[in-house]
């Protein structure tokens, strides 16, 4: 019988935090090409708040236990960038990895190279240059779902993100035809069907045809989400 509380979890009881209430230990692998690295960095890092559960190679990283039957899928994986298997390494294991959070080891910060990793999955990093008491915590921060960055970086994916923006716009707005268009541009302005239909002189039903088509094209269910895509959003919101 179990009495301290792990039952069905299968975690490691961590320290108690400062309301007195159980932490369990973070699940960490190891990705890295050279063994003294792999276990020299596991042994660094173990302690009462990291369990670690893997250490492999980047070609074995497949076989790190990414099975939730298997009680032993890690929180978070790292991945020294560094080794052979590298970013396009990163781009197959996160293909196949779920939802486990990626922290990338021994980053070059230039913001070509984080904007890059980001696009194949990483959910955080440290620098070459970065101590222990860094990793830690980075490592804790992207289990908690943060990612820590240098205002440049932040810029940089920041434009990175606008330009993927433009890009769905572009190609959503492509799919369109000319009159589905001005119909949801339209509906981005706040315009009602009814006064579409008066702003365009076609019946009522047209304007409900066209935005009925806009949306199965799109792949969207309201008329807000399509105004979204095509990047037709006014200072007055669209009205479903």
């Amino acid at each position: 019988m179990h009495s301290n509380g792990t039952q069905g979890t299968g975690r490691l009881p961590a320290a108690t935090d400062e309301g007195g209430g159980r932490r369990f230990a973070l699940r960490v692998a190891i990705v890295a090409d050279v063994r003294l690295y792999r276990e020299g960095l596991a042994e660094l890092i173990r302690g009462d708040d990291i369990e670690v559960v893997a250490q492999v190679r980047s070609r074995d990283a497949a076989a790190i236990g990414l099975d939730p039957d298997a009680g032993r899928v890690p929180d978070v994986v790292l991945w020294d960038v560094a080794g052979q298997g590298g970013i396009d390494g990163l781009d197959a294991f996160v293909a196949g990895a779920g939802n486990v959070r990626i922290l990338v080891l021994a980053v070059d910060e230039f913001e070509a190279e984080v904007v890059r990793l980001a696009e194949a999955g990483m959910a955080g990093y440290v620098t070459r240059d970065a101590d222990v008491p860094a990793l830690v915590e980075a490592i804790h921060n992207v289990a908690a779902g943060e990612f820590p960055c240098t205002p440049r970086v932040a810029g940089a994916l920041l434009r990175r993100v606008g330009t993927l923006a433009r890009r769905e716009r572009v190609s959503a707005s492509a799919a369109l035809t000319p009159r589905e268009l001005e119909v949801v541009r339209l509906a981005g302005r706040g315009l009602t069907n009814k006064e579409i239909a008066t702003e365009l002189t076609v019946e009522l039903s047209t304007v409900k045809n066209h935005l009925h088509n806009a949306l199965e094209k799109l792949g969207v269910h309201r008329r807000t989400e399509a105004v979204a895509r095509v990047g037709a959003q006014s200072t007055t919101p669209a009205r479903d």
